[in-house]
């Protein structure tokens, strides 16, 4: 298990900036206060009050009203558990996980995990290892709440609105579309797909991938699970497989090394209208410590806007070496960043959802709609 609060990165000046900005506001406000006669305060002559003094002219302000103050925050602890694929795809798992000065301004203690896949988090949930994990892509939640309705999950945060996956082929393969690859599924050729193992994303995403090319998983397409992206991609270097799903920003870095050439973009196939990472908690712990919740998406949209703030040094952190980054290149991590696109503020869009509903349908992981009004909560947000 890994703690985030004994991570460093490049945030020398977050703090920094961030009390600038909030001094800068602070003034503004102050100075309006004064200037309209609210917050507890009017202007006037009055004799004894306290005097003001501006370039302009002086000015004397008399408190009329008691001021009241907002309890100071306490301390919050969280178990939060992240996924491998989540953590180099989604740019914020890297702020949060290096920007420590966000965990402080918001008094968290994160207790931090990162696991394989969606199914080994939400294993982390249902023992009650974590108090909220990422699950993706959403689709998956969705499964999981048909499947395991003892566990009474809650999506709290849609975290994007967009899909970064595509379907790489080997370098000198002869596929350079999709429609080659469909002549020779339908001339009876099988094709190998590569995936990481059972109930993954890219598992989701060969099934996508064999109703793109309307065939069906075990028919024109068998799937081999190899485990790590290593071993799939030297498969696919030796011919055993011919192709694979991955997160852009691994195929890209194939296509730099000349190991293969990605020919599909699922963002093709979803359109603009997709939620491919979730957060996602129970309703046990909603019911017991609704600040945990809270205090979670506080810290993510913090990242978000970190992010949106300084570009530059997130692009240098998804480029830094494991474990501060993934070890991606500075190209390829700032061609990524114009593909990532967070929903800072984290409601669901309902084409989206029907969006996956009618895939999961499709693809025959969904085996009825799931009742949407159960499956989420907006209470965070």
């Amino acid at each position: 298990m890994r703690d985030s609060t004994c991570r460093r990165g490049p945030d020398s000046d977050y703090s920094i900036s961030r009390r600038k900005a909030i001094s800068k506001v602070a003034a503004t406000l102050v100075a309006t206060a004064f200037a309209a006669g609210v917050g507890g305060y009017y202007i006037g002559a009055s004799t004894g009050s306290q005097r003001l003094q501006t370039e302009a002219r002086t000015v004397t302000v008399q408190k009329i009203s008691t001021v009241t103050m907002t309890p100071a925050r306490q301390p919050v602890t969280i178990s939060f558990t992240n996924t491998q694929g989540m953590r180099g795809a989604s740019l914020p798992s890297l702020v949060i996980e290096n920007v420590k000065e966000i965990r402080e301004m918001l008094k968290v203690d994160l207790k931090y995990n990162i696991v394989r896949g969606a199914g080994e988090a939400l294993k982390e949930l249902a023992d009650g290892r974590a108090d909220v994990v990422a699950v993706t892509p959403a689709l998956n939640a969705f499964q999981a709440f048909e499947t395991n309705p003892e566990l009474k999950i809650k999506i709290v945060y849609f975290a994007d609105i967009s899909d970064t996956s595509g379907f790489i082929v080997g370098a000198n393969s002869p596929f350079n579309s999709l429609e080659d690859i469909k002549r020779d599924i339908q001339q009876g050729r099988k094709i190998k797909v590569g995936i990481s193992r059972p109930g993954s994303k890219v598992h989701l995403l060969s099934y996508v991938l064999a109703h793109v090319l309307g065939t069906k998983i075990g028919e024109g397409i068998e799937v081999v699970a190899l485990g790590e992206v290593d071993a799939i991609v030297a498969a696919l270097t030796r011919g055993e497989i011919d192709g694979f799903p991955w997160s852009l920003d691994t195929l890209w870095r194939l296509e730099e090394e000349n190991k293969g050439k990605v020919i599909y973009y699922f963002s093709e196939y979803f359109g603009p209208q997709w939620h491919e990472r979730t957060f996602v908690t129970t309703e046990e712990v909603i019911a017991k410590n609704p600040e945990i919740v809270g205090r979670f998406i506080e810290l993510w949209r913090e990242a978000i806007r970190y992010y949106q703030l300084h570009r530059e040094k997130v692009i240098t952190l998804m480029a830094s070496p494991p474990p501060v980054g993934i070890g991606t290149t500075p190209t390829i991590a700032k061609r990524y960043t114009g593909v990532y696109q967070p929903n800072y503020v984290g409601a669901p869009l309902m084409e989206a959802i029907d969006n996956a509903v009618k895939i999961g349908s499709a693809i025959g992981l969904l085996k009825r709609s799931p009742p949407i009004d159960q499956l989420y909560t907006t209470r965070f947000l």
